[in-house]
């Protein structure tokens, strides 16, 4: 897979966050976001911004060790919101449709576009992790290393890396 990875800092966008970095690995633009907020808020402010090569963004999600260690070094050894969840109400649909009341804990579900989530098939958590511990329910990259951790989503200020289906050779800036 050809890989490309830049370090940038620009200005502040109109809802503060500022870019700090972005990679392509495959066909996928990666973005960074440095602009700490809280889970759900990451999840809705991703939602309101502007497609790129046609496609809509997501919070990242992880599919391989390749593109988790790829995504890894975009925070530089901080923490950063991904796309994984096990909120109530957002894996409902995927483990049982015909019950949308279904207790999501420890049903972990990846978010790839906009209203798609899908059972998590790839993870990387740290041991003992995750663990719940104090109603966590929401997946960062862990500082310092590649490895995962649950935290409380409505908590914890991060940054967060967001995603688009998009190549560089389809890529246009703006």
């Amino acid at each position: 897979m050809k890989l490309a990875l830049a370090t940038l800092a620009l200005v502040s966008g109109a809802s503060g966050q500022t870019l700090q970095d972005f990679g392509f690995l495959g066909g996928h633009l990666y973005e960074r976001y440095d602009h700490p907020i809280n889970w759900n808020d990451a999840y809705a402010l991703v939602q309101d911004m502007q497609p790129k090569c046609g496609k809509a963004p997501h919070l990242v999600s992880m599919d391989s060790d390749e593109e988790n260690d790829f995504a890894s070094a975009l925070i530089d050894g901080t923490q950063a919101w991904i796309g994984t969840t096990d909120q109530n109400g957002w894996c409902a649909a995927v483990f049982d449709p015909n019950d949308l009341s279904l207790g999501c804990e420890g049903n972990w579900v990846t978010l790839t576009e906009v209203g798609q989530h899908l059972p998590l098939s790839y993870s990387n958590w740290a041991p003992s992790e995750p663990n719940n511990l104090g109603n966590e329910d929401c997946a960062v990259t862990n500082w310092g290393s590649t490895l995962w951790n649950d935290v409380p989503c409505s908590g914890y200020p991060k940054d967060y890396i967001i995603e688009y289906d998009c190549a560089p050779s389809a890529y246009h800036e703006g």
